[in-house]
Formats: structure tokens, C-alpha cells, sequence
């Protein structure tokens, strides 16, 4: 009877070394997925991340282009209002000169 016993011992024992065996592996293979799903996880995150960035970049630079376009306009403006001044003040003093070398200056 010990010897029977022992063989029950044994074949529990291997039973609970099987168990212990299937448990592993299901584990090993939980966590295997559980790194894969969140490899998969954190590269959407960088895509969706990316999505994001290079639509603010875009918003951005519209906005920028509206502000240096209005900048440019303004710049413009007062070109052409500075060129406008310069232009007739430019006509005085040719005048001026002019009749100054050929003695036909005005009198002031």
C-alpha cells in the first residue's frame, strides 16, 4: 500500500507540474499580447499625436500668413504714402534749383 501511495504522490505530483506547465504558457501568452496591444497602443498614440501636431502646424501657419499678408499691405501703404510726400517735395526742390542756376529763382 505505500507503494501505491507513492505512485498517487507522483501522479499528482505530475498532474500539478502539468497544471503549473498550462499556466505558464497562458500566462507567457497573455503577456505577450498585453505587449504587443500596448506596442500597437503607443504607436496610434504617436500617429494620432502626429495628426494633431502637424494640424496645429497648418492652423499656425495660416494664421501666420494672414498676419505677414495684412503686415505687408500696411507696408505698402505707407510706401506708397512716403513715395507721395518725397515725389512732391522732390518737385519743389527741382524747381527751386533749377531756377536758382538759371536765375529765374522767384523772390521770396
Amino acid at each position: 500500500m505505500p507503494f501505491q501511495e507513492i505512485i498517487r504522490i507522483r501522479e499528482a505530483e505530475a498532474a500539478s507540474l502539468e497544471v503549473i506547465a498550462q499556466a505558464r504558457a497562458e500566462a507567457d501568452g497573455r503577456i505577450k499580447r498585453a505587449h504587443a496591444d500596448a506596442r500597437a497602443a503607443v504607436a496610434d498614440a504617436r500617429r494620432e499625436g502626429g495628426a494633431e501636431v502637424a494640424a496645429l502646424i497648418a492652423t499656425v501657419e495660416a494664421e501666420v500668413s494672414a498676419e505677414v499678408e495684412k503686415i505687408r499691405a500696411a507696408a505698402e501703404e505707407e510706401i506708397a504714402s512716403i513715395r507721395e510726400g518725397t515725389d512732391a517735395r522732390l518737385d519743389e526742390a527741382v524747381t527751386f534749383v533749377v531756377g536758382e542756376v538759371t536765375g529765374h529763382a522767384q523772390t521770396r
